[in-house]
């Protein structure tokens, strides 16, 4: 995973800071974290290289459903975070994308991201 980016959207300062950090000692070359809707869409529409997207499902009172398409539909590899549980929650389409519950540690955060790398990477 060494050198992959990753799109990084957290609305919590703090929680923002521990991810990235996480990521960084993962090996990504984190991009953001950003904080808000309107700012994942403009990183998905104008950023080149985008490996991979950790998003916080709820970006300050806005879902972020409205931007997955923006990276899907340019192959880019979408893991949700958040803090809620039930697939009622997540809009039909996206209920297979790979999930992380928060809170979570470094270890999740590795098993989540690594694993659907390497899905992703044997699936193309």
């Amino acid at each position: 995973m060494t050198g992959q980016h990753i799109l990084v959207a957290e609305d919590e300062g703090l929680i923002a800071m521990d991810i990235a950090f996480m990521l960084e000692r993962l090996g990504f070359h984190v991009i953001g974290p950003v904080a808000e809707v309107d700012e994942v869409l403009q990183a998905a529409k104008q950023l080149g290289q985008i490996d991979c997207a950790l998003l916080d499902v709820n970006l300050r009172g806005r879902k972020v459903f409205t931007a997955l398409p923006a990276l899907l539909d340019r192959g880019i590899p979408v893991f949700l975070a958040s803090g809620y549980d039930g697939d009622s929650f997540f809009p039909e389409a996206y209920r297979t994308l790979p999930r992380i519950s928060k809170p979570f540690n470094e270890e999740m955060l590795r098993r989540i991201v690594l694993g659907g790398r390497q899905q992703k990477l044997a699936s193309a």
